[in-house]
């Protein structure tokens, strides 16, 4: 579900879920996402960004600013050939 949530960050959607939902993205709760894990609480943060136009703007413009800073296919790329030109180095170095 997490690519869900990238998804919707990407789309400029406000997003709610929980901790287990947000694990491995590094997004900021409060700022980029609502992150609540009691049922109720999740209800009421619903509630509350259906109701609050400033709020919904303020996730949706920063979960895009998020997605886009960090899962960008151009950076994800960048950030992968280091990852590659890491590995080569050290299969590399075992040759010598």
């Amino acid at each position: 579900m997490r690519v869900r949530i990238l998804e919707a960050f990407s789309r400029a959607m406000p997003v709610i879920t929980t901790t287990v939902g947000l694990e491995g993205i590094d997004a900021i709760p409060g700022r980029d996402v609502l992150v609540e894990d009691n049922s109720s609480q999740f209800a009421d943060a619903v509630v509350k960004v259906i109701n609050d136009q400033a709020l919904q703007n303020q996730l949706a413009k920063s979960g895009r600013l998020f997605v886009q800073e960090n899962y960008d296919w151009q950076i994800v790329l960048k950030k992968l050939g280091f990852e590659y030109d890491a590995i080569s180095k050290i299969e590399n170095s075992k040759k010598i």
